[in-house]
């Protein structure tokens, strides 16, 4: 009986320390590929109009699966931000960062965003850039 005892001891003192020595730990603060699942394919207009002849314009924020558009209300400003990379901050919240290739030398401008989903309906964008896309964006 002692035998057994002493056994399933030294048994799980050894499974316990074995565990303590592993050292297999996830990092959720690295930049990963892409965009974030909760924002892919997503279409998006701000919630301030802007109206030009009698015709009311929202700047529009699309979502693809590597890149982000971009479109101001009005102008010709439109740009897409290429090769995305995302980082969960937490909180619902993404730092992204891209390459901006319109009218840029060659390699592109670098670009970076923080994107905060509170909602399924909405969005606060962070232009960390240049502060165009800044703003609250709705479905």
């Amino acid at each position: 009986m002692k035998k057994s005892i002493l056994l399933t001891l030294a048994f799980s003192a050894s499974l316990v320390g074995a565990l303590g020595l592993s050292s297999t730990s996830a990092s959720a603060a690295k930049y990963r590929s892409g965009l974030p699942p909760i924002l892919r394919h997503t279409k998006w207009h701000s919630a301030k109009t802007v109206k030009l002849s009698g015709v009311r314009a929202h700047a529009k924020l699309s979502f693809r699966t590597k890149s982000l558009y971009y479109a101001p209300a009005i102008g010709p400003g439109a740009q897409t931000t290429y090769k995305l990379k995302y980082k969960y901050i937490g909180h619902h919240a993404y730092y992204i960062t891209g390459r901006v290739y319109n009218n840029a030398p060659k390699g592109g401008l670098a670009w970076k965003y923080k994107v905060t989903r509170p909602s399924s309906h909405k969005i606060y964008v962070k232009d960390y850039t240049n502060g165009v896309a800044s703003g609250t964006y709705y479905r």
